[in-house]
């Protein structure tokens, strides 16, 4: 069995536990599958607000500039409710989800959790129409 040393936590490991990486010589990455992991995880932890404004340019492509304005033109409020996003993660409130059409992708606007996901059932018309019915049955009871 082939082994090789991992450059970060400097144990001889099987070649197995090391990541494919056809632009090195030896075919295999520097760090364990272990490390690498550890690594992304922290890299994640410290750079969420980076890997934020990645995701919206990428999902969107709207910029933080963007995104700021028109938070600053919804008066940082929700575009459907008009109230403050409360859904809190990690203590602090989340930020207001970007709404897009889905058939062009243009976006609409910024609306908290809550809106965002009655939304997202709401386009599904089938949904609405027996959710509609459910509702009615009990309503007159």
């Amino acid at each position: 069995m082939w082994c090789k040393v991992c450059t970060k936590c400097k144990k001889d490991k099987p070649l197995e536990d090391f990541k494919n990486d056809k632009n090195r010589p030896s075919g295999y990455g520097s760090w364990c599958k272990r490390c690498h992991t550890k690594d992304s995880i922290n890299w994640r932890q410290r750079n969420t607000e980076a890997r934020w404004r990645d995701q919206i340019k990428q999902k969107y492509g709207i910029d933080y500039k963007e995104y700021e304005r028109i938070f600053e033109k919804q008066k940082s409020l929700c575009a459907i409710c008009r109230k403050p996003e409360m859904i809190k993660f990690h203590g602090a409130p989340r930020k207001l989800a970007v709404d897009h059409n889905h058939d062009t992708g243009k976006v609409r606007g910024l609306l908290c959790t809550k809106c965002n996901l009655r939304l997202g059932y709401l386009e599904d018309l089938e949904f609405v129409i027996k959710a509609r019915i459910y509702l009615s049955e009990y309503d007159s009871v």
